[in-house]
């Protein structure tokens, strides 16, 4: 089937999605709010495309925040009141009410992947650059509009991979060791959030990826220099390190704002698995979804909803599956990559909105 053929088909069924039965992949709870994405569209010479939020319990028709086409990787405000999001290597902010974006960073180097801290004062991102390490992490405090290193440079390591703790105290992130340009180890380090106390969480026993911090220590991922992921646990200070989940092939997605309910995948599968306690591996995981095709899944703020986007070869749209039944619900129709002169997407990485 060609692409022109398909793109009716894809609209259709995500059509067929929006217009399941009510109440699926919507049953959202106190503290989810909008989804935010973005999307592009450039036809011969001209493009389109932005900023956008769609509220996936009313199912309202999505609402444009900006208008540029370039715009992408959006972070809202923990008050639900601000996004972030990066445009040509630049950190901008708009009101998610509506207003004019702000910019608060050059073009160059690049900085990309914004995150608010947990109390919405700063912006934690990465900047990528022509010197040695290549990628770091800066915070922008929005109070004085400026940006500083998170912490010191260490030779040969890029900083990737950031995440806040609940509290803000803490960043971890992921420390990436090259040699030329061979990534040879990776390693899970922390920093205090004032930029003091770097510290490396783990050491050189394999690729660590996917830090998140949970309640009560930091999950991530662990590939041995064999191969075969698996999911560990350990303590904020690195200590107590221990295998979590015993699949082979499981990798760390999300963790739920409150720090117990992980989302992670493994082989083909999409799971979420409650995290009440890391002293022990948890019961098999339920799965809720094909993990397939899919870029960046997200936990909404009360962990009751997965935000995605179904990233198939001819098209992509973002998508919700509610965590208690597996049911999903597209939020747009398809977005087909390419027909005819027409070039178009949606970006791989959203965020939520949170609500008081």
């Amino acid at each position: 089937m060609g692409i022109r053929q398909l793109i009716p088909t894809l609209a259709l069924a995500a059509g067929m999605a929006l217009a399941a039965a009510p109440g699926a992949a919507a049953a959202g709870a106190p503290g989810d709010g909008a989804v935010v994405y973005s999307t592009f569209r450039c036809e011969l010479a001209a493009c389109a495309g932005g900023i956008f939020a769609v509220d996936p319990v009313q199912g309202a028709e999505p609402r444009q925040l900006t208008a540029d086409f370039r715009d992408a990787e959006p972070a809202v405000s923990p008050d639900g009141q601000t996004v972030a999001f990066a445009r040509e290597g630049a950190i901008f902010t708009v009101p998610f009410a509506g207003g004019e974006p702000r910019q608060w960073t050059s073009g160059s180097p690049h900085d990309s992947r914004p995150a608010f801290s947990p109390d919405g004062s700063s912006i934690l991102f990465e900047r990528d650059s022509t010197e040695q390490p290549t990628q770091t992490l800066f915070l922008l405090d929005l109070a004085d509009g400026v940006a500083r290193p998170l912490t010191v440079a260490v030779e040969g390591m890029d900083q990737v991979e950031a995440s806040f703790s609940p509290d803000g105290r803490l960043v971890a992130f992921v420390g990436r060791f090259r040699e030329g340009g061979t990534v040879v180890r990776q390693d899970v380090f922390s920093v205090r959030s004032t930029g003091e106390g770097l510290r490396s969480l783990t050491r050189g026993r394999a690729f660590e990826s996917a830090p998140r911090y949970a309640a009560p220590g930091i999950v991530y991922d662990r590939t041995p220099w064999g191969g075969g992921r698996h999911v560990y646990a350990m303590r904020r200070d690195g200590s107590r390190q221990r295998l979590l989940l015993p699949d082979k092939g499981a990798g760390v997605l999300d963790v739920s704002g409150d720090g117990f309910r992980l989302l992670y995948r493994r082989g083909e599968g999409l799971f979420v698995e409650g995290l009440r306690q890391l002293r022990r591996p948890p019961r098999s995981g339920r799965k809720i979804g094909s993990a397939a095709r899919i870029a960046q899944p997200i936990l909404s703020p009360s962990g009751r909803l997965i935000g995605l986007v179904d990233d198939r070869e001819e098209a992509a749209w973002p998508t919700v599956i509610d965590a208690t039944d597996g049911r999903a619900r597209a939020l747009i129709p398809a977005v087909s990559h390419e027909a005819g002169n027409t070039v178009a997407g949606v970006g791989r990485r959203l965020a939520w909105q949170p609500l008081p």
